[in-house]
């Protein structure tokens, strides 16, 4: 992780976090973050997520790439995050 793509870098359970990613310019239509506090059981079909439409924030000075990004609320448990990420084509999880 890059301070640009999550800050704080070491969140507390007092801290929101801000989480960024950036996709190519005009690949992605739709940016969802999932997050779970069932670390024990995120890789399994059992976990249960919660999502975070992520907003598109801006194009970088290249022009070839875009920036999304959302929240995640104060947590008092840790937790993994992962994004969905879909075009007109396909959507994959990243």
């Amino acid at each position: 992780q890059a301070y640009v793509f999550m800050q704080p870098l070491e969140p507390t359970k007092n801290d929101e976090v801000t989480i960024r990613i950036r996709t190519l310019k005009g690949n992605v239509k739709d940016a969802v973050l999932r997050y779970s506090n069932e670390v024990d059981v995120t890789l399994t079909a059992a976990a249960k997520y919660k999502e975070i439409p992520m907003q598109f924030e801006k194009v970088d000075d290249t022009g070839y790439y875009e920036y999304f990004v959302c929240k995640i609320p104060k947590q008092s448990k840790p937790y993994m995050y992962h994004f969905k990420l879909s075009n007109k084509k396909e959507t994959i999880y990243r």
